[in-house]
């Protein structure tokens, strides 16, 4: 299963504190207690790394065979684990985005810069580099297909080509350049939901926000379970989407909530004793998603471990990883899905770092940030525009 790896990090909220956030105006009776997002930093690296792993044995044509696929039945893989990880930190930190500064452009401009500028450098260095390189046509061929072209869109997020001609057509995961980056569209769908409802100004924010996430709970239930309802339109995709906006919803109330640590300890221990005591029922994957949500956020709260000096190199590891690990079977087909993890991490690595600092980390200087509030002028009695306070 192809896997997301939320382009959201700890530079989307500048510090590493732990703070009590002021009441914003769009969630005026909430109070906030904000972990620092370095310590997410960690948690989203082994993500990554779990989404590489799975995607291992799936470009081998060996899906079935992966551990955690086998051990669960079929129930879930460790690509699947990262998901929710991905999307429960990256609800999270969006929702104190946007409580220290409930501003809808400046918003879209922090989500914009996190995720477009790594994105594009990924896609023009797989249509100009990698394609002309390993694809099965003649160079001059490659650049007169429409489809090389067209596949520069992709940076716009939502259009869904994901091969390049001829490019790795006899691998056992055939012509997909880049599987992971479907799931950048329901990231953005859900930037765009936590910004209706900053914008609607919505009272009782994290009720609000809990009773979204149950929504999204109780139509996923009725997807999964209904035979009926398979035959209804987009029905694959609302799965998706609804799968992925349970652990963000989550992490967003989970953001905003007043419940003591010890508390949410309590409710992370219920949750994944009952997800392990249900593994082989109905009620596993319900549960898992809601579940490892709670363990995930509260892990990033309680760690101390801040790896945000090191750069972010988690959203470069992912969108980079599985184009890395098709190009190393593109050329060593006969490589076991451990040997293609181990091989194709470290390059994945390299360019995820330079990802980071050629590109990422100077796009991100370009945030547009919250402007202290000016202070009042008046006009003396000579006739000066003083500012309040001045001398």
């Amino acid at each position: 299963m192809p896997l997301h790896l939320l382009p959201i990090t700890s530079n989307d909220l500048g510090d590493n504190q732990i703070v009590t956030a002021k009441p914003s105006p769009s969630i005026p009776s909430q109070r906030a207690v904000i972990a620092s997002p370095g310590a997410f930093d960690g948690l989203r690296l082994v993500a990554a790394l779990a989404v590489l792993f799975t995607h291992s044995y799936a470009q081998l044509g060996r899906g079935q065979l992966e551990p955690l696929t086998r051990f669960t039945n079929g129930s879930t893989d460790f690509s699947e684990l990262g998901l929710i990880t991905f999307f429960a930190i990256s609800g999270n930190l969006v929702t104190q985005s946007w409580f220290r500064d409930p501003s809808i452009w400046r918003f879209f401009m922090r989500r914009s810069l996190r995720i477009i500028p790594g994105l594009a450098f990924v896609i023009f260095l797989s249509f100009a580099i990698i394609g002309p390189i390993l694809t099965t046509l003649d160079v001059a061929d490659y650049f007169s297909r429409r489809e090389a072209w067209t596949y520069l869109a992709k940076v716009l997020v939502f259009p869904s080509q994901y091969g390049l001609p001829g490019v790795f057509a006899d691998n056992p995961f055939p012509t997909v350049v880049n599987g992971s980056l479907w799931s950048l569209r329901v990231e953005v769908a859900l930037y765009c939901a936590i910004g209706v409802l900053g914008v609607v100004r919505v009272r009782g924010a994290q009720r609000t926000l809990l009773a979204v996430a149950t929504y999204c709970l109780a139509i996923y239930v009725v997807l999964t379970t209904g035979d009926s309802v398979s035959q209804i339109t987009f029905f694959h995709q609302a799965i998706v989407l609804f799968a992925n906006a349970i652990p963000f919803f989550i992490g967003a109330t989970l953001a905003l909530t007043a419940l003591s640590s010890e508390r949410l300890w309590l409710v992370a221990a219920t949750l994944t004793g009952l997800t392990l005591a249900l593994e082989s029922t109905p009620a596993f994957k319900p549960l898992l998603v809601v579940a490892l949500p709670v363990v995930v956020i509260q892990i990033g709260r309680e760690c101390r471990c801040d790896l945000s000096r090191f750069g972010d190199y988690s959203y470069g590891l992912y969108v980079w990883g599985f184009v890395v690990q098709q190009t190393v079977v593109n050329y060593v087909p006969t490589l076991e899905p451990t040997s293609l993890f181990f091989v194709a991490v470290g390059p994945a690595f390299v360019m995820a770092a330079l990802s980071w600092h050629l590109v990422e980390k100077h796009a991100l200087r370009w945030k547009p940030s919250r402007r202290a509030p000016q202070k009042p002028a008046y006009v003396s009695r000579m006739g000066e525009r003083r500012t309040k306070g001045a001398p």
